[in-house]
C-alpha cells in the first residue's frame, strides 16, 4: 500500500463493492518543478473491463488538473487494455520532453526501452489532443 507522507504522493482513489478495494488509481510527482505526475492504476481481475479503472482515473484526473502541466501513465506493448484506457482518456504519446524526463528517472531506468509506451495529456483532460508519435523508446 501507499504512504501518503510519501513527498511525491498527490492523491490515491479506491472503488471498493461489498467493502473489497476493487481497484485504486494513484498520482505521483515525477517532476514537480516541471509539472509532470505518474497516474497508476490497478483493477482487481474479476472487474477488469468494467470501465472501473476509467472511472478512478477519471475521477482523478478532474481532481488534480490544477497545479500539474501532464500527466503521464506509462503501459507496456503488451497491455492492450491500458493502452486502450489512455486514449479513451484522452492520452497520446508523450512528447520527447515529457518522455525524456520520466524515462530518465531512477524508478523508470530499470524498463527496457522498446517494451514501454509513455502516454501523456496535458492539464485539461478533456481536451483532445493531436496525437504525437514517438515510436518506440
Amino acid at each position: 500500500m501507499y504512504d501518503e507522507k510519501y513527498p511525491s504522493h498527490i492523491k490515491t482513489k479506491v472503488m471498493f463493492e461489498d467493502g473489497d478495494i476493487i481497484g485504486q488509481a494513484n498520482a505521483f510527482w515525477i517532476s514537480r518543478e516541471k509539472g509532470i505526475a505518474n497516474i497508476g492504476y490497478h483493477v482487481h481481475p474479476a472487474y477488469q473491463q468494467k470501465g472501473v479503472g476509467y472511472q478512478l482515473t477519471r475521477s482523478l484526473l478532474d481532481d488534480l488538473s490544477n497545479g500539474v502541466r501532464y500527466f503521464a501513465v506509462l503501459t507496456t506493448d503488451d497491455n492492450i487494455s491500458s493502452q486502450r484506457l489512455c486514449e479513451k482518456l484522452g492520452f497520446t504519446h508523450a512528447p520527447d520532453e515529457i518522455r525524456d524526463v520520466i524515462t530518465n528517472t531512477d524508478k523508470y531506468k530499470k524498463i527496457p526501452g522498446p517494451f514501454l509506451r509513455v502516454w501523456a495529456v496535458n492539464e485539461r483532460p478533456s481536451k483532445v489532443f493531436r496525437r504525437i508519435t514517438t515510436g518506440k523508446l
